[in-house]
């Protein structure tokens, strides 16, 4: 019969992709300055653009969320992960004001 390739169709891709990430650039040398000795003071970091802390939810008898607590920072990438029926919705529910939690608060911003 011979292979795909001889009937003109082109070979299958595999299920599975690499991903080759260069490496990172070297440190630049911080450029003279005229300030003070040990250079300009630094700066504080900005405060972080989502906070939740102890936020819990409550159904009844039903637990959906106990006691998340987490910061995301400027230029973080956030990724939420768990099964059916962890609280994921729930926790966006609540970010977005559609639910107030039963404990524990969220600020953007």
């Amino acid at each position: 019969m011979g292979s795909p390739a001889a009937w003109g169709v082109p070979a299958a891709r595999p299920l599975w992709w690499t991903l080759t990430v260069p490496p990172p650039n070297p440190p630049v040398p911080p450029a003279p300055s005229n300030g003070p000795a040990n250079g300009p003071a630094p700066r504080p970091a900005p405060p972080p653009l989502l906070t939740v802390s102890g936020v819990s939810r409550r159904y009844g008898d039903r637990v959906a969320l106990s006691n998340v607590s987490f910061e995301v920072k400027k230029g973080e990438i956030f990724g939420l992960l768990g099964p059916n029926g962890g609280g994921k919705s729930t926790l966006f529910r609540i970010l977005s004001t559609m639910m107030v939690p039963t404990e524990g608060r969220d600020h953007c911003g």
